[in-house]
């Protein structure tokens, strides 16, 4: 009986003892204050410059000259798409009309998450079709000479 008194009274402290300590906050994430210059180098020279409209302006300014895209093909065999050979590619069909996109044709792009350590950032863009969620993107950005710039991509196709 003497221990089932013991064991009743830690019982009751315990839950007392627990009841007493304050709840802590939820933890509310802040953003990041370079978070949205981060999304708007993406947009603008991802979404809008390279797949949109073709503008060489927008392209040099979002990407860094030594970018590589890396892909899958259908057989799961790994590639790389230097920017050089992405950009002028795009360039050439604003040369022939196919660029920029008419409206309703365009893609769009929402990012997913951003994450940032110092100079370097990862995104997760969600990439639209119409509203088709076409690929998800996760594009690498780094600091330099005080400008994000788009380093590499890799992505999955959704389809």
């Amino acid at each position: 009986m003497k221990s089932s008194i013991a064991l009743l009274l830690c019982a009751v402290t315990f839950c007392a003892c627990n009841q007493a300590q304050p709840t802590p906050e939820p933890q509310v994430d802040t953003p990041h204050p370079e978070q949205k210059i981060i999304e708007e180098v993406v947009l603008s020279a991802y979404i809008d410059g390279l797949q949109n409209q073709g503008d060489s302006v927008k392209i040099d300014q979002g990407f860094h000259p030594s970018f590589e895209m890396i892909g899958r093909t259908a057989e799961g065999e790994i590639f790389k798409r230097p920017i050089g050979q992405w950009r002028d590619r795009q360039v050439k069909r604003r040369a022939q009309g196919e660029l920029p996109h008419k409206a309703g044709e365009e893609v769009r792009g929402e990012i997913g998450m951003v994450d940032i350590a110092k100079d370097v950032a990862v995104t997760k863009l969600i990439y639209y079709k119409g509203d088709r969620h076409a690929y998800t993107d996760y594009i690498t950005l780094y600091k330099m000479e005080g400008q994000w710039k788009i380093v590499f991509k890799a992505y999955t196709t959704i389809d």
